[in-house]
C-alpha cells in the first residue's frame, strides 16, 4: 500500500497525483529491500529520500516543520496516553564534525526536552550501515499537560548519522513506562522498516 493511499480519503488529505506516485515509486526503487510487513502501511519521503512503515491501525500525520517530518500515533490506552513514533530529519554540519560530539549534543537535547528525564540506557551501533546511537529516557510530563499527571513516560529513540546522504535521522518512540516492555518489539519492528 502506498503512502498516497494511507494519506487519502478518511483522513481528509487529497489523493496523491499520478506524478507524485511516480516520484514515490522511484524513491522506493532506490531504497534497498524496502518491504512493507503485513499489517503495516508505508510512508515514502521524496524530499529526503527515506521510507518507513507503521502499523496500519495507527494514524500518520505529516508535519510542516522541517525538523519533524511526521508522527504516527496509536489509539489511546486506558489512561488516555498514546504510543507514537516521531520521525525527525535534518542536515548534518557541512564538514569537520565529530560524530561522537554530535551524538552527545543530541542526548543533551533529548534530556532538555524531557526536563526531568533520566537517561536509562544508551548504545552506539550501526543502523543501515550508518553510525547510530540508541537512547532510553524515562521522565514525568510537567503538570501543565494535565491528563498525563502521574504517568511516567518512556522515550526510546534511535539517532542516525547518514554521512553519505549528509542527513541526520531521528526515530523516536514514546509510550507510558508501564507499556514499554510490551511495546519494545513493535518499536523495533517499525525501526527495522526504515530505509535511507
Amino acid at each position: 500500500m502506498s503512502s498516497s493511499t494511507a494519506d487519502s480519503g478518511d483522513r481528509g488529505i487529497p489523493p496523491a497525483t499520478a506524478f507524485q506516485k511516480q516520484v514515490e515509486d522511484l524513491v522506493v526503487s532506490k531504497l534497498n529491500n524496502f518491504e512493507v510487513p503485513v499489517g503495516f502501511t508505508r510512508v515514502v519521503s521524496p524530499e529526503f529520500l527515506f521510507g518507513f512503515c507503521y502499523p496500519a491501525q495507527w494514524r500518520f500525520t505529516k508535519l510542516p516543520q522541517f525538523s519533524i517530518y511526521g508522527v504516527a500515533q496509536d489509539t489511546p490506552n486506558s489512561k488516555g496516553f498514546t504510543r507514537n513514533c516521531t520521525v525527525t530529519i535534518g542536515k548534518l554540519p557541512d564538514e569537520n564534525f565529530s560524530i561522537t560530539d554530535f551524538f552527545d549534543y543530541v542526548i543533551k537535547g533529548v534530556l532538555y526536552s524531557a526536563q526531568n528525564g533520566v537517561l536509562v540506557s544508551q548504545e552506539d551501533f550501526l543502523f543501515l550501515n550508518c553510525p547510530a546511537r540508541k537512547l532510553r529516557v524515562d521522565f514525568n510530563p510537567p503538570p501543565s499537560i494535565g491528563t498525563l499527571q502521574g504517568v511516567t513516560v518512556t522515550s526510546y529513540s534511535i539517532h542516525v548519522v547518514d554521512v553519505k546522504g549528509k542527513k541526520y535521522l531521528g526515530i523516536g518512540f514514546t509510550c507510558s513506562k508501564e507499556d514499554f516492555d510490551s511495546s519494545r518489539e513493535l518499536f523495533d519492528t517499525i525501526a527495522n522498516t526504515f530505509r535511507i
